[in-house]
């Protein structure tokens, strides 16, 4: 079977070309909505309608190399969505206790389509696994670690009962 392109490599073939510094002009339809709504973010931003639509096709791409392969940019755009249609019908996920379970629950559900079959093994001689781990890590460990270190990364505020110490890292409950 052979493997897919990573958007990593396909941008990194892509970024070796001979022409890729080069630009090109291009012509296409767009809706008078979507224009209008391009024109004002170009304003916005203080800068031409070409320079706003070329930026806005990078960040896509750039989303994309971000979720490192294809099954994760899909995973993320699949919880984007649920998001979104939150909203409507039951308010803002992070403002309402009823819809923060509705997308726990359906972002829980979208993981597990990818669960992949057989018991969770912890790797072996593996230098940043066992950062991650300590000794007697579990997956929730490692897990926690990581959601910290995005939320960080994001910016999220964390509630003071989610702050781990160091010297908790490696416990289990």
């Amino acid at each position: 079977m052979a493997q897919q392109e990573t958007p990593a490599k396909r941008l990194g073939r892509l970024a070796q070309k001979p022409t890729a510094a080069k630009t090109t002009q291009l012509k296409f339809r767009l809706s008078n909505y979507l224009h209008d709504e391009i024109e004002e973010a170009a304003g916005r931003n203080g800068w031409g309608v070409s320079e706003e639509i070329r930026r806005r096709l990078e960040g896509a791409f750039f989303q994309e190399l971000q979720a490192g392969d294809d099954e994760t940019y899909r995973l993320i755009e699949a919880i984007k969505g649920v998001a979104r249609n939150i909203e409507p019908a039951f308010g803002r996920w992070h403002e309402n206790r009823f819809a923060f379970e509705v997308l726990r629950v359906a972002v829980n559900v979208l993981l597990d389509f990818y669960r992949p079959p057989g018991d969770a093994i912890r790797p072996s001689d593996n230098e940043i696994s066992d950062l991650y781990l300590g000794e007697t890590g579990t997956p929730d460990t490692a897990g926690r670690m990581l959601a910290g270190g995005a939320a960080v990364a994001a910016n999220i505020p964390m509630p003071k009962a989610a702050r781990v110490s160091s010297a908790q890292v490696g416990e289990t409950k």
